[in-house]
């Protein structure tokens, strides 16, 4: 048989030792989605939000706002086609190219920021995984990509020439290359 009054302490125990319930869901409002008067939660930030004055101005007004968006939409456009078009050159340029795309759309459209977002935590995932492997691993991968470039640049010789541009000290020693003709 319990003592008088503990009982109550012991439920009481129990609900104070309870774990509070979880926070409801954030709304719109809070997580900077906020449902554009134009066809859904476009904007990743909301008007009144944004940390630029002339942004600020843009978005409070509708005209300005489809305008602003519509230029937003065609210069990341622009840039990842760009991008796509450049992509095949030696180097990395359409990589970089394509993000600032992806960067400039997500700006104004909520589905570029969930993918510009998506891509961050894939690069994230990859540069971890580059960090666990051994130190060969990471040396046998850049000489294999440094052979690589070399290896293009040389294709590129051998099918177009040398440049013409190219400052004589640059092009003597390229055509000695094998494959090389200085017409191309």
């Amino acid at each position: 048989m319990d003592a008088p009054g503990t009982r109550e302490r012991d439920d009481e125990a129990v609900a104070s030792s309870r774990v509070p319930p979880a926070p409801p869901p954030p709304s719109p409002r809070s997580s900077g989605l906020v449902p554009d008067p134009f066809g859904g939660a476009h904007a990743t930030v909301d008007g009144h939000e944004d940390r630029w004055a002339w942004r600020r101005k843009v978005k409070a007004d509708p005209t300005l706002r489809r305008v602003y968006r519509g230029l937003v939409g065609f210069v990341g456009i622009a840039l990842m086609v760009l991008a796509a078009s450049i992509g095949w050159l030696p180097g990395p340029a359409g990589i970089p190219l394509f993000l600032l795309g992806l960067a400039i759309l997500a700006s104004e459209f909520e589905w570029a920021h969930r993918l510009l977002e998506r891509a961050k935590v894939e690069a994230r995932k990859l540069e971890v995984r580059a960090r666990r492997q051994p130190r060969w691993v990471k040396w046998l991968g850049g000489l294999s990509t440094a052979a690589g470039v070399v290896l293009v640049c040389w294709a590129y010789l051998a099918l177009l020439g040398v440049p013409g541009w190219f400052p004589d000290p640059v092009s003597d020693p390229l055509l000695r290359l094998p494959a090389v003709d200085p017409s191309g």
